[in-house]
């Protein structure tokens, strides 16, 4: 979800770097956004940041635009937790994109192929949340994903289950269009392989086609998922409202399909960084995934999205 981020690979814009700080008061968050052309400075050596939106961040030295990781490491980090967690929740939550051959939606979408309705299934429609289904049935796709984050998250699951839950429950937003005035989920066989054109609805970015209210949904879903039970707290609830209202600013501005979500958090030692350090924070989370666990897991997650269960 690109509102959140296709593969790195695919990224070839320049080094952004995403600040997912580990610590510190949660009113030290900052959100501003950016479109491409703005992003023409490059950070030298101090690692001071450019002028973003008319504001000089140079407290700021890490940036980055919107992605799985990126998202989830923001509101994760907004709601108080463990830098270590926050680092695992984001990596997982990227790894069914960067690590393509195995779990990304069009590779597997293609090998895949013989086996339809087994682990193709379960990557493209389930993980990927491309199940082709109505209003009701995103609806209800998004309700289910929401609960079942939220319970892998509050029961102690493992990480890697709760990241991918996220990204499914990502995916599940972004991987919409609208049809008469009514949401429909882009369907398993070929996903939105040809909307990411010029002419296409373009569901990889947040501001075209009312994407910012979409995304925000999202937001607001994950915010609540990984929330203690009850309630986050106001100040944390707060910190959501702002984020959300600058994301609709931004919108506001006009609709530019390069136009990206710019994260901006203090600098601490311990700061877990997007793309500077990602390979190898994120390889070492990755090296614990079994893919035999994965295919377990993912059936299970199957079989609970296909039942009819509202």
């Amino acid at each position: 979800m690109e509102f959140y981020r296709n593969v790195r690979k695919n990224f070839a814009l320049g080094v952004l770097l995403l600040p997912i700080s580990l610590s510190g008061c949660v009113s030290q968050h900052d959100f501003t956004g950016v479109s491409v052309a703005e992003r023409s400075q490059q950070i030298g050596q101090s690692r001071q940041l450019s002028t973003l939106d008319g504001r000089l961040l140079n407290v700021v030295p890490y940036y980055e635009k919107d992605g799985h990781i990126a998202t989830s490491g923001y509101i994760a980090d907004m709601l108080g937790l463990e830098g270590k967690r926050i680092g695992s929740l984001s990596c997982y939550s990227q790894a069914p994109d960067d690590l393509a051959l195995r779990y990304s939606a069009p590779a597997v979408g293609i090998w895949g192929l013989p086996d339809y309705t087994g682990y193709r299934h379960d990557i493209v429609n389930s993980l990927h949340s491309l199940h082709g289904g109505n209003a009701q049935a995103v609806a209800i796709r998004r309700k289910k994903l929401e609960a079942l984050v939220h319970q892998s998250f509050t029961s102690g699951q493992p990480d890697w289950q709760t990241g991918f839950l996220i990204h499914a429950l990502g995916d599940s937003y972004a991987h919409v269009y609208s049809k008469h005035g009514q949401l429909h989920a882009y369907g398993e066989f070929v996903g939105h392989a040809f909307e990411n054109t010029r002419w296409g609805e373009r569901p990889d970015s947040i501001f075209v086609n009312g994407h910012a209210e979409i995304y925000l949904s999202y937001v607001s879903a994950l915010f609540r998922a990984l929330s203690p039970a009850g309630s986050a707290g106001q100040e944390r609830s707060d910190l959501l409202e702002a984020f959300n209202l600058r994301i609709l600013t931004q919108a506001a501005r006009g609709a530019r399909a390069d136009k990206t979500a710019i994260f901006a958090m203090p600098s601490r030692p311990d700061s877990y960084v997007d793309v500077e350090h990602s390979d190898a924070n994120c390889k070492a989370a990755y090296n614990e995934l079994n893919d035999k666990d994965v295919r377990v897991f993912l059936r299970a997650l199957t079989a609970t999205l296909d039942s009819q269960d509202g």
